[in-house]
């Protein structure tokens, strides 16, 4: 999922490359952090698909 579809503003990568971290420093995200999605689009023959955030408040 493309860092873009994050909710909240900037995300900034940490110099390990292993954690991004919002601007207000409210929220982080970590390599092999659980991320509920929701599959948008799926493109079988080519083997991808669009996944978007599910909000944490809903």
């Amino acid at each position: 999922m493309p860092v873009r579809r994050l909710p909240g503003g900037w995300w900034n990568i940490n110099p390990e490359r292993t954690m991004l971290s919002d601007d207000r420093g409210s929220q982080n995200v970590r390599l092999g952090d659980q991320v509920e999605v929701k599959v948008g689009r799926v493109d079988a023959p080519r083997g991808r698909c669009d996944l978007y955030p599910v909000s944490r408040d809903s």
